[in-house]
């Protein structure tokens, strides 16, 4: 199952952790987390986040000082995928710890909010309407990380635990 698919929402350049989820507490429920993502952004967002699973932005997505709460926040909602033309370094990083996969590539001007999108990240594609965009594929062992919703269910399932 290396493959992502869900309808999307598309976001503009800038949008740092504050933005993702207003509140840095990390020990915030998981209820009251998922009712704060991308309300920096729209209020609208939250309700529409249900079943959304990817989303597409500009430069810049995920910087600032609460990456762990905006990682949080956006897998508690199901996003599963963020492409982008960048993202803040130390959003990228932790990203895979929570299973969302980071795609750089500048997809904001040729797509919509509400259309649905395929993504498979062992090959490296995207399929988008008629169109077809490449970028560089995950190796095995991160889609298996992807797959299983994160490194720590990962290893559990390695370990021959339970996550």
């Amino acid at each position: 199952m290396s493959e992502i698919s869900g309808s999307l929402i598309v976001l503009g350049d800038n949008i740092t952790t504050e933005k993702i989820v207003s509140d840095s507490d990390n020990n915030a429920d998981e209820k009251k987390l998922s009712g704060l993502v991308l309300q920096g952004v729209d209020d609208k967002f939250p309700k529409m986040l249900n079943g959304a699973g990817v989303i597409i932005a500009g430069d810049n997505f995920g910087s600032g000082n609460h990456s762990e709460t905006a990682i949080k926040g956006l897998s508690i909602v199901g996003i599963k995928c963020v492409i982008a033309s960048s993202f803040g370094r130390d959003f990228y990083r932790k990203a895979m710890n929570y299973g969302i996969a980071l795609i750089n590539l500048n997809l904001s001007n040729d797509v919509s909010t509400g259309d649905d999108i395929e993504i498979n990240i062992a090959s490296g594609k995207i399929n988008y309407k008629d169109q077809e965009y490449n970028f560089f594929s995950f190796p095995d062992f991160v889609c298996t990380i992807i797959e299983m919703g994160g490194i720590i269910n990962a290893v559990k399932k390695k370990l021959g635990k339970h996550a």
